[in-house]
């Protein structure tokens, strides 16, 4: 059914639904930065030293008015003695998202070719239509997955 590599990635990438509730909690760089900082106990001239800027930089990254780079990230968490972590975390699991758009897609298919079935007064069974939906399922997913993402 799946490749190996396939089922790799979905367990290198856990869902959501997995990730602790603490880590779960939105809350922008800025504010995180501030936060910390304030726990420490560091103003942001003291920070800023830090990291090798100003306080203005410091000022306007808690405010938020400007798009840092990855750098500038990275010697924030230094100076705050954070690790940085940039993590894709799929808010589902990965095969359930691929396994229900091969179903969606095969019910599509399956449903095109039951509407002139039907016309003829010769329509499959339920069960023959959702063993049907499976098998084309099963060969959607085996097959070039990115053709589940094109629009019909």
């Amino acid at each position: 059914m799946f490749d190996l590599d396939f089922r790799q990635t979905t367990d290198f990438f856990r869902s959501w639904a997995r990730i602790p509730a603490w880590l779960k909690i939105s809350a922008s760089f800025g504010k995180q930065m501030s936060r910390l900082r304030e726990a420490l106990g560091l103003t942001q001239a003291q920070l800023a030293k830090r990291i090798s800027s100003t306080q203005t930089v410091v000022f306007n990254l808690e405010k938020e008015t400007v798009d840092p780079r990855w750098s500038t990230l990275q010697r924030v968490a230094e100076g705050l003695n954070c690790e940085l972590l940039l993590r894709l975390v799929p808010r589902e699991n990965i095969e359930k998202q691929v396994r229900d758009r091969a179903l969606g897609k095969a019910r599509k298919i399956v449903g095109m070719s039951l509407a002139s079935a039907n016309l003829e007064m010769q329509g499959p069974s339920e069960k023959t239509r959702e063993e049907e939906v499976k098998r084309i399922a099963e060969r959607l997913m085996s097959e070039k997955r990115s053709r589940l993402w094109e629009e019909d």
